[in-house]
């Protein structure tokens, strides 16, 4: 007759298999979040250097009243960018949960609520703010039509939905710290893929906070945090791709 410990390690190495198999769809996302940030920096790279930084409200209402195509591009490669790193989000989770117990509940709670703000920030670009714009052309809507057109550009320090778009990276900012604290009880790379995970939150939060009472050396630290989380992705895409064996030596 068997032991019970070994059929608990018949059940676990018959799980095997399946983690596996969850930590690598992970690695999968990972490296589809990356490659999506990083085309998001590039475009908004070659978006300032073809129409210039955005620091007026007039210089605002000018660069969403003319929209071209690399507009487009990286406001429909964001949104796809903010529901990929929900869905990776969510395997960092699973791949936790265990160790973490509530701790990663916590963390995961505030996923859906970076994804929704985010999504309302990046498609509003392409979808509402078209329509304020069309608004601007009615000669008695016109100057209300300006304001809350200015509101709206994302890419505006002054606006009210850049606000939302730190607010949600903040909130991201929260299981970053969680789930990079955890990769940190792990070895090498893991612990890397942690600390630049875990600061990049911090950075976030520091960033929002920095905006709020109107510190523009805080609200700068944002900078730093997208720098840190960029990086960070790199390490979690090896770390998720390889298999545990392969990670942990």
């Amino acid at each position: 007759m068997q032991s019970s410990n070994g059929i608990i390690t018949k059940m676990i190495d018959h799980l095997k298999p399946f983690e596996d198999m969850k930590s690598k769809t992970t690695g999968i996302l990972a490296l589809i979040v990356t490659i999506t940030t990083y085309i998001w920096v590039i475009g908004v790279i070659l978006d300032v250097i073809s129409k210039g930084p955005v620091e007026t409200f007039d210089q605002a209402l000018i660069y969403v009243s003319n929209p071209d195509p690399l507009y487009y591009v990286n406001y429909i490669n964001v949104s796809l960018l903010t529901i990929f790193t929900t869905m990776m989000f969510a395997g960092i989770y699973e791949y936790f949960k265990r160790s973490l117990q509530i701790w990663a509940t916590i963390g995961i709670v505030f996923v859906p609520i970076y994804c929704t703000l985010n999504l309302i920030a990046y498609l509003s670009q392409i979808t509402i703010m078209p329509r304020v714009l069309a608004l601007t052309e009615i000669i008695e809507y016109q100057s209300t039509a300006k304001l809350l057109a200015g509101l709206l550009v994302q890419n505006w320090d002054g606006s009210a939905i850049s606000v939302i778009n730190l607010l949600a990276y903040a909130l991201l900012g929260i299981p970053s710290i969680i789930f990079g604290w955890a990769m940190l009880k792990l070895v090498r790379l893991w612990t890397i893929a942690g600390l630049l995970l875990g600061l990049s939150g911090l950075g976030s939060i520091i960033a929002l906070i920095g905006t709020l009472m109107q510190n523009s050396t805080l609200a700068s630290v944002t900078l730093i945090s997208g720098f840190l989380y960029a990086v960070a992705l790199i390490f979690i895409t090896i770390v998720f791709l390889k298999s545990p064996k392969t990670v942990r030596f």
